[in-house]
């Protein structure tokens, strides 16, 4: 854990990148909004440029559940039984904030904005609008009984069991590239991040998915990166 000086300087820089990232959502959205009304042959950013394969520190993904399609989602509803910790879900809609996560180093390890992922890399992933990180414990789960996934901590801050190793199922590439799929395994107690389209919520979040998280890496502990904004490798 970062403390006194650096701790603060930290944090400072964590609060400019989240206002970078909000302006940029807004950016993107008038964009968008503005490119509809636009000729059809409009200039595009080469977004598959090569400075932009990777997936870096302080990036800002949607990660997308192979299986169902789903993407990784939070809001601020807690779980009604378990940890009362704050709920996650898969999301059908790819056009939703509280699908974003900001990719950071490991509890206790800053990683630099443009640091490339490595294979094995123990990370965080804080939910950019709530600012809680993504964590799991052994809680069951509300539907599957797996262990719970959720989002803890405060303003980014929380502990060691918000640590996930990325695993790259492709063993030729020693980084998490875009679009490649990977499982992510809870450090602590070695489960897989998991979800099932048969694992369905009813009121208040009908039609979102339970995410869990489960011994062994099956086809349904595969994801990969979406939407997102992508810093380039450095």
């Amino acid at each position: 854990l970062l403390v006194g000086k650096n701790s603060r300087i930290f944090s400072a820089s964590m609060r400019v990148h989240r206002a970078f990232v909000a302006v940029l959502l807004i950016a993107a959205a008038i964009s968008t909004s503005a490119q509809d009304d636009d000729d059809e042959d409009a200039a595009a950013p080469n977004v598959d440029s090569p400075d932009y394969k990777y997936i870096t520190c302080m990036s800002v993904v949607k990660l997308k559940h192979q299986s169902s399609g789903f993407r990784l989602h939070s809001h601020e509803i807690p779980y009604g039984g378990g940890s009362r910790q704050q709920s996650v879900t898969g999301f059908a809609d790819g056009g939703d904030s509280n699908s974003y996560f900001v990719v950071k180093g490991a509890h206790g390890k800053p990683c630099h904005r443009g640091a490339p992922i490595k294979n094995g890399q123990a990370i965080r992933l804080e939910h950019l609008n709530t600012h809680k990180n993504l964590h799991s414990h052994d809680h069951a789960s509300p539907i599957s009984r797996n262990h719970e996934v959720s989002c803890f901590g405060d303003n980014g801050d929380g502990d060691a069991m918000d640590n996930w190793i990325v695993e790259v199922i492709d063993k030729a590439e020693s980084l998490w590239a875009r679009g490649k799929q990977i499982r992510l395994k809870h450090q602590h107690t070695n489960y897989y991040l998991h979800s099932s389209a048969n694992h369905k919520y009813g009121q208040p979040i009908s039609g979102q998915i339970e995410i869990s998280a489960v011994a062994k890496a099956t086809a349904d502990t595969v994801w990969t990166s979406a939407e997102g904004f992508y810093f380039s490798k450095t």
